[in-house]
């Protein structure tokens, strides 16, 4: 079993996704901005991170950067996930240590898939 963080400002959206993961078998702890994640991975350590890009306070790309600045979370997968649809303002994932992007709405299918994905590389 992995132990994954859900970080997402839409309690809905982060609850699908959490249950998602859940049912596939993770652990799963909830964020629901900058300040919960990092308390978060400061106080366990964790298998993969789901990020939504836009959170209040702070960026999800922040967020993924601040992960990657902790000791012992420097290589964590991070999946991305955004609503923002339109080509010219999505991010290169990598550009800020993203394995991945997910656009949304995605089924809960797509995001187990890119999890197992992230886990496995």
């Amino acid at each position: 079993m992995s132990r994954i963080l859900v970080v997402d400002d839409d309690t809905a959206e982060r609850e699908a996704m959490t249950s998602a993961l859940a049912a596939a078998g993770h652990e799963v702890f909830e964020a629901r901005d900058a300040h919960e994640a990092m308390r978060q991975i400061l106080a366990r350590k964790f298998d993969a991170a789901v990020v939504d890009i836009v959170l209040p306070s702070y960026s999800g790309v922040d967020v993924a950067r601040a992960i990657h600045g902790v000791r012992g979370s420097e290589a964590l997968p991070i999946v991305a996930v955004t609503g923002r649809v339109k080509p010219d303002t999505m991010l290169d994932p990598a550009s800020f240590g993203a394995h991945c992007l997910l656009r949304k709405p995605f089924t809960a299918e797509a995001l187990v898939a890119a999890v197992t994905e992230c886990l496995a590389s």
